[in-house]
């Protein structure tokens, strides 16, 4: 047989800046009570996220109470919800996009 039938194959891309989350619904969010805050302890405690994580909430389920809710990221419909039922969201490390200062152009001069 030939040697490259012979040696294992190795598997393919394997990107290593993929962001994995832990993910949480918003129905999964009803156990706690009004006017709660919502962060990565309160949901570690609740057994829906795991120490060491980054949490994202999705926007799967209704949202009926008012949460103060801090994340790592979040869905454009989970935010609408939140905020909808009167609560508010915090998104955590968000990389802001640097503004670039005008320039004077060189036309003016």
């Amino acid at each position: 047989m030939p040697f490259a039938q012979r040696i294992p194959k190795l598997p393919g891309f394997k990107n290593p800046f993929k962001k994995v989350y832990e993910v949480v619904n918003l129905s999964k969010l009803s156990r706690f009570a009004d006017g709660t805050r919502v962060d990565a302890e309160a949901l570690i405690e609740a057994g829906l996220a795991r120490a060491g994580a980054e949490i994202k909430i999705l926007g799967a389920g209704r949202m009926k109470r008012k949460l103060t809710v801090e994340t790592n990221a979040i869905s454009n419909s989970a935010r609408e919800a939140i905020e909808k039922a009167g609560g508010s969201v915090t998104v955590l490390n968000k990389k802001e996009k640097a503004q670039k200062p005008e320039s004077e152009s060189p036309q003016d001069e």
